[in-house]
């Protein structure tokens, strides 16, 4: 046999072979384009801000925003920055809770400035990953009663 007889054979496959390398470049190109996307909404995201009044309140706590450290969400619900990190050791799963506790950990024994920064962004990123009013902590919950106590259902008697 000679290489005549499978020079279709071998055409064909090699046709095949060239139809999946650009279907798997359109894929690539398809992931660089998407990519690029992505990175182009992170940069916007650093960008945002929002306007805080003067007498605007922590929506958990009632105080004056302005009097502590505080988070600001898209919803413009408004948090103390203790009053979020405690509200989400409350109603928060284990994980989260005991992710709060090592991210707390690492910004207390962080010395340099680079790594205080970089504990800080990450603490960030857990406390403050969505509003706990109305993200999806607050939906999870929405099975949950109003009350837990005794003396606090009295108040919803009619």
């Amino acid at each position: 046999m000679a290489i005549d007889d499978f020079k279709e054979e071998i055409c064909n496959a090699l046709e095949e072979y060239s139809k999946q390398v650009d279907r798997l470049k359109q894929q690539m190109d398809d992931s660089a384009r998407s990519s690029q996307s992505i990175q182009s909404s992170i940069a916007d995201l650093t960008r945002r801000y929002a306007v805080i009044q003067a007498g605007e309140s922590c929506s958990i706590c009632g105080y004056p925003l302005l009097t502590r450290q505080f988070y600001v969400f898209p919803c413009r619900h408004a948090f103390h920055a203790d009053c979020l990190v405690n509200k989400l050791k409350e109603e928060g799963n284990v994980t989260l809770k005991r992710r709060i506790g090592e991210v707390q950990g690492e910004l207390g024994r962080s010395g340099s400035e680079e790594a205080r920064v970089k504990a800080m962004e990450e603490f960030d990123g857990v406390v403050a990953g969505e509003c706990v009013l109305c993200g999806d902590l607050m939906v999870k919950s929405v099975d949950l009663g109003f009350a837990s106590e005794g003396n606090e259902l009295e108040g919803w008697r009619i």
